[in-house]
């Protein structure tokens, strides 16, 4: 190929702006989705790749085949030892979170600090920017501090040598760490050491020596040479030793059978990012899922041949129109190499500029799609990764575009001059059926992510409207650093309900909105004892949420004052649980839970406070003051007192961060989980319907371009505008059906599959995929009505002339 090519393929896309326009874009928009696909890609698979000599560095697995024998990301502290005395790891560091309130003046933030040995910085290459990086981590009241959280606690001031406050004790800073790449499965805010005054002594001794606490991380870097099995089987052996097996109750015991106490593996730390087994629920650390990718990048190749589909109907159409002018070439001279070359030449250029106003794009979407799923990708727009990534985004937009020539260039080189010449040149059949087949393809996978998303959509929509059982918008929840033992806590407790704008208070031990659950055993005489969710609540609990009994009485502040114990009531579901026939035939019944008779006094309708995703717990409550969730109601709007509620917190808990939640916030936060799984499948549709509406465009054309003499032949014999349009439009509704029947079985019971894992299910139906193929034939009849029009106004005289 010359520069001369080019020249006259760009001469010939000025001479149709219009028609080039489309073609350009729909290239461009599916080289911009798989742009921002790729970019994921590489995020995902580039994950600690930073850590110097990543290839030697392990994260410790476990399995406890006592508990729920299940692998997880994390390991006994105790194992640190037993490797380092091993010869085998050159370097071990445990690491356990202790996300802690920082106070510098009177501002406070809640930070992550992670706690771990000072052989750290050598596992994981890590060096000070500034300070004494070993004094940080040896010193209990000294800590690191990544760049970005020492801007966040001290603005633009030099934070090296100045203190921060944790409950109330200085801890100086005694290094500044660079920034961790946003693509390191360890995020890292602050570092202390393992001695760290910040983290309960008690607490500590108890979790270091403890073999049967598999909270923490645990990481270590091998010798050359080392074996990761050996390791992993030198500390299983050592819980063997411990004296763990003799701790566990009967229960656990019958559970362990002949197994051994720890299952050990050392997973490398490239792999941990993907790794499939679960988080440690103690630290944080990013994890991505490997279906996810391989579905992200299904996407990406769908989408990129679906706009290449789009192309090479685009360009055979126009082949068709130039075959005279093709022929003509031929007949002068052209060689078949020079025709190659042309057409070659043509779909390299267009697929250039499309790429080009691709990267673009994707350029400026890269920030709103990382916080889509849930990746910081802007970090990929440094300028080596820009230069990387171009380079990259060209090779493939050439790529296409020679792969894209192939069928039109194979359609010009096999046109005869003479036939061609004499009006006989034209596709042949199969081609036909070929574009047919590709536009039912287009529309199939448009319907198809259409009917999963507005299953997804509806099912969102039917769990923000769910009836809880109370109103929660004038209510707001709040967690206390301290229970209700506490004299602060029983003193911000009675400034908030004096507060204007403030109707009832009431205290309870339970994340709103979340799946945590207190599971205690609790039995009814002459029955086993069964593990039930438990609440303690304050007396003033049922009365904030406006519950009523559906047996006997429940809780409330005149006659179950502060401190009374032995009075329990159950909800609905508890109620059938603990075996009694009826909420009445409860009343009265001692329950045994603690080891101590608790008497029921009544049954409450269930409140749904709990994950609404998942199936309602059946709960006993009971009265207590061991709990730290407060819940506020307002008279005058949720936002009412939180200017007041601030200034009271600051007076009772100066060391600690305030969050206050609305109530429908906390409800909704469950069914935001499926949000970015949504909005990506959004987007996924809208780029598919948006191909298939180029598609049937083309289709459209080529159509009207296939059967213009047909068309006037019809006309001459009397057929109306309607005859016309009922004609061009019967092929398109056809491709339409067969789309619809390929696509939206197969979807519907996707949606259905979506909707079985949530316990609570949108009466969805089939409604979903019959508005998908509302949706679908509204688009076909759109992006064809140009060419029906023109069918129906095409002149006689000038078709049968062509």
């Amino acid at each position: 190929m010359t520069f001369r090519d080019f020249r006259i393929g760009w001469r010939l896309l000025l001479l149709q702006p219009a028609h080039s326009a489309i073609v350009v874009l729909g290239m461009a928009l599916g080289l911009a989705v798989s742009f921002l696909i790729l970019a994921q890609l590489y995020f995902s698979f580039t994950v600690d790749r930073h850590v110097p000599g990543a290839e030697q560095v392990y994260v410790v697995k476990s399995r406890a085949n006592w508990d729920d024998a299940r692998w997880s990301a994390s390991a006994p502290m105790p194992a640190k030892e037993v490797a380092e005395q091993s010869g085998l790891a050159l370097a071990a560091s445990r690491v356990v979170g202790l996300s802690v309130p920082m106070r510098v003046g009177d501002v406070v933030q809640n930070v992550a600090l992670n706690a771990v040995d000072a052989s750290y910085a050598e596992v994981f290459g890590l060096r000070a920017r500034e300070g004494d990086l070993r004094a940080a981590l040896t010193r209990p009241d000294a800590l690191a501090l990544t760049r970005e959280t020492a801007r966040r606690l001290f603005g633009d001031s030099r934070a090296l040598g100045r203190s921060v406050l944790i409950a109330g004790t200085a801890f100086q800073v005694a290094a500044i760490l660079d920034d961790t790449p946003d693509n390191a499965s360890l995020p890292l805010a602050a570092l202390a050491g393992i001695g760290t005054a910040a983290w309960d002594g008690a607490e500590r001794r108890k979790m270091l020596a403890d073999w049967g606490d598999t909270q923490g991380l645990l990481y270590l870097r091998l010798g050359a040479g080392a074996a990761p099995q050996r390791v992993a089987q030198l500390l299983s052996d050592a819980a063997e030793r411990s004296p763990l097996r003799a701790q566990l109750t009967p229960e656990q015991s019958a559970r362990l059978g002949g197994a051994r106490l720890l299952d050990v593996a050392l997973g490398p730390l490239l792999d941990a990012y993907l790794d499939k087994v679960a988080r440690s629920s103690q630290v944080k650390v990013k994890k991505g899922k490997t279906i996810l990718l391989a579905a992200m990048a299904g996407v990406a190749v769908l989408v990129l041949l679906l706009a290449t589909i789009n192309y090479v109907n685009l360009v055979t159409v126009r082949t068709i129109g130039r075959q005279r002018e093709i022929a003509v070439r031929k007949v002068l001279g052209a060689s078949g190499w020079r025709v190659l070359r042309q057409m070659l030449a043509e779909s390299m250029l267009v697929c250039l500029l499309a790429g080009a106003a691709g990267m673009l794009l994707a350029w400026l979407l890269l920030p709103g799609f990382g916080a889509l799923v849930g990746l910081r990708l802007d970090a990929l727009l440094t300028p080596d990764k820009l230069l990387a990534g171009a380079a990259a985004g060209m090779a493939l937009a050439l790529a296409v575009g020679a792969l894209a020539a192939l069928y039109p260039a194979r359609l010009a080189l096999g046109m005869h001059p003479a036939a061609t010449l004499g009006g006989r040149g034209s596709e042949a059949a199969g081609g036909n059926w070929l574009r047919r087949g590709l536009t039912v393809l287009q529309f199939a996978v448009g319907m198809g992510f259409a009917s999963i998303a507005i299953t997804m959509a509806w099912q969102m929509h039917f769990m923000n409207a769910l009836d809880f059982g109370f109103d929660p918008e004038p209510l707001l929840v709040l967690d206390l650093p301290l229970d209700m033992e506490a004299p602060a806590s029983q003193s911000f407790h009675a400034a908030v309900a004096r507060l204007p704008g403030v109707s009832q208070v009431a205290m309870a031990e339970d994340g709103i909105g979340q799946s945590y659950n207190i599971m205690k055993k609790a039995g009814v005489a002459g029955a086993e004892a069964i593990m039930m969710r438990t609440m303690p609540v304050s007396p003033e609990y049922f009365a904030l949420f406006g519950a009523r009994p559906l047996a006997g009485r429940l809780f409330d502040a005149a006659t179950d004052p502060a401190g009374r114990t032995g009075l329990i009531v159950l909800d609905a579901g508890a109620v059938a649980q603990l075996g009694f026939a009826s909420p009445a035939a409860a009343l009265g019944q001692v329950v045994t839970l603690r080891d101590a008779p608790q008497r029921i006094v009544g049954v409450s309708a269930a409140l749904l406070t709990q994950n609404v995703l998942a199936e309602h717990t059946p709960t006993i409550y009971e009265l207590g003051r061991n709990t730290h969730t407060m819940i506020i109601k307002t008279a005058g709007g949720a936002d009412a007192p939180q200017g007041a509620l601030a200034a009271l917190w600051r007076q009772h808990y100066p060391n600690h961060l305030l969050n206050v939640m609305p109530m429908r916030r906390l409800l909704a936060a469950p069914t935001r989980q499926i949000a970015p799984l949504l909005q990506i499948l959004t987007l996924a549709t809208g780029v598919a319907v948006a191909l298939a509406a180029f598609g049937m465009y083309i289709l459209s054309a080529f159509s009207l371009q296939r059967r213009a003499r047909e068309i006037v032949l019809r006309k001459l014999f009397g057929a109306g505008p309607a005859d016309i349009a009922r004609l061009v439009g019967r092929e398109f509704l056809l491709l339409i059906g067969v789309a619809a029947a390929l696509s939206l079985p197969p979807a519907y019971f996707a949606g259905q599959s979506f909707l079985e894992e949530c316990a609570r299910q949108a009466p969805v139906g089939p409604w979903a995929a019959l508005a998908a193929l509302a949706g679908a034939v509204l688009v076909a009849l759109l992006s064809s009505s140009r060419h029906t029009l023109a069918a129906m106004r095409v002149a006689p005289a000038l078709a049968l002339r062509a």
